[in-house]
């Protein structure tokens, strides 16, 4: 039985939810959606045991962590490593 959650902060969508995986066992999935532009700024999933909202929790604390930065996500990087201008989408 899958379970999901949704939040909203800071300008992002957070998606997280528990299912079963090909392999039988639980595991937890999660999305980090800019809603500006729908570019996903991360996509995983654990094996751990955080319920839901910890997991949610922890990628708002991430997203804070991220504005802190000088390049949040590391975009202007990976624009640079792929040969892409500043702030053009790929």
């Amino acid at each position: 039985m899958s379970k999901e959650l949704t939040a909203q902060h800071r300008g992002y969508e957070i998606r997280v939810s528990r299912e079963q995986c090909l392999g039988g066992w639980m595991m937890t999935y999660f999305t980090v959606t800019r809603l500006s532009d729908g570019w996903i700024a991360l996509d995983s999933f654990s094996s751990g045991e955080d319920t839901l909202k910890e997991m949610v929790a922890s990628m708002k604390r991430r997203i804070d962590n991220e504005h802190r930065d000088d390049d949040p996500w590391i975009e202007r990087a990976k624009d640079a490593e792929f040969g892409f201008e500043e702030g053009c989408a790929a």
